[in-house]
């Protein structure tokens, strides 16, 4: 046990010493300064980079490239036109997919305007209005409808039309949703069509793409009909929308559907999965983490979500370039930084405003340690097992 202990001090050292707030430094290089790094003297590979967020209107820039990489909070230059502002040449629109066609950014033909992808092929892209961004090898392709279609066949993210299979991106937070099977007479379920749903929407035992369209952020696989029981024909498993209630271990969780009643589910007797891109590993707490931030984001979402679709930001399809949105949407995504530094407020500050240019956050600096202490004990538990 004592063993594990040393090796968790030692594993948590490694892991803090990413990021320090400026108001710990060792080396004054001036105020201006937002980032500066240091390698710890018994390591060359050990660094520490003390971070500071700058003021309203201000982004930390990359100023110097010694050894200590310096970073200075500088006025943010102009930035480029989005679709529908005014400019007078191409080079002014932010996208090569733009062009300046009477004097505002439009997108070009045949070109999709590309705001958010992922490996997943789940996206949000535009083409001009007569035009679909299909998702060809994982990328958006801005085309027309095939002969004998319409635009208004292709609003689902999956859909097969005259024996040929399409997939879509989608419209500014929707994800792809709730899974339609065709009418099963024999063997297993097939997949008809795959709606889009807004994020956080659907309820759970929907069968699901894309686990962010539950309202649990939450999805395990079953069988087309909702159970884990295998009868003949089935083959394929599907995510569903569920309860997590406890994650015992990388393979084996807690879980519940609409009745309520709890049950364990091991990841590892999953087989034949759709869409063959999804792999069922847990990490404790680092996922509970991550559920915490979807509950976060999806509650803050659904009070502005009306305003945010009528009157969106191209450049921000999932956080309607509200600070909380994205705090929580970040973090969501990086859950590993939030256990490390959720209660380094300069440290926050400084990785949104990395990733949001115009983030800006008032109020104290105050810090109460790298890592929340609930998730310190968490993780102390956890090696010392």
């Amino acid at each position: 046990m004592y063993k594990n202990i040393i090796l968790f001090i030692s594993v948590i050292s490694v892991s803090l010493s990413t990021y320090r707030p400026m108001s710990k430094k060792t080396i004054d290089f001036g105020s201006n300064v937002c980032h500066y790094r240091e390698y710890d003297s018994s390591s060359s590979s050990s660094q520490i980079e003390y971070v500071k967020p700058c003021q309203e209107g201000k982004y930390c820039y990359q100023t110097e490239s010694s050894n200590y990489q310096l970073y200075t909070c500088e006025t943010r230059p102009n930035n480029k036109k989005k679709i529908g502002e005014s400019c007078t040449t191409d080079f002014e629109c932010a996208d090569s997919s733009l062009e300046c066609t009477q004097n505002t950014c439009q997108i070009k033909e045949d070109s999709a305007y590309v705001l958010y992808t992922t490996t997943n092929n789940v996206c949000v892209a535009h083409c001009k209005s007569t035009q679909i961004p299909f998702i060809k090898s994982g990328v958006p392709s801005c085309e027309n409808p095939p002969a004998s279609t319409s635009k208004t066949d292709f609003n689902k993210f999956y859909v097969k039309k005259n024996d040929v299979e399409y997939k879509v991106c989608g419209e500014p937070y929707q994800v792809p949703g709730k899974i339609n099977f065709k009418t099963r007479v024999s063997g297993d379920y097939e997949v008809d069509t795959i709606d889009f749903a807004d994020i956080g929407s659907l309820p759970v035992g929907t069968p699901v793409y894309d686990e962010k369209a539950c309202e649990t952020g939450f999805a395990l696989y079953f069988y087309g009909d909702g159970t884990l029981i295998k009868q003949t024909g089935y083959s394929n498993m599907y995510l569903h929308c569920a309860n997590l209630k406890e994650i015992l271990s990388n393979d084996e969780v807690v879980y519940s559907l609409s009745d309520g009643t709890e049950k364990i589910y091991y990841t590892s007797r999953v087989s034949n999965s759709y869409p063959n891109t999804y792999t069922l590993s847990f990490t404790k707490y680092k996922d509970e983490v991550k559920l915490e931030m979807f509950k976060n984001y999806r509650d803050k979402l659904n009070g502005i979500l009306t305003q945010c679709k009528s009157d969106y930001d191209y450049t921000e399809p999932y956080t309607c370039k509200n600070d909380e949105l994205r705090k929580w949407f970040y973090f969501y995504n990086n859950p590993d930084k939030y256990m490390l530094y959720k209660d380094e407020k300069e440290i926050i500050d400084y990785l949104l405003q990395q990733n949001y240019g115009d983030y800006y956050s008032t109020g104290s600096t105050g810090s109460s340690g790298f890592i929340a202490f609930k998730y310190f004990f968490y993780l102390l538990i956890l090696l010392s097992l």
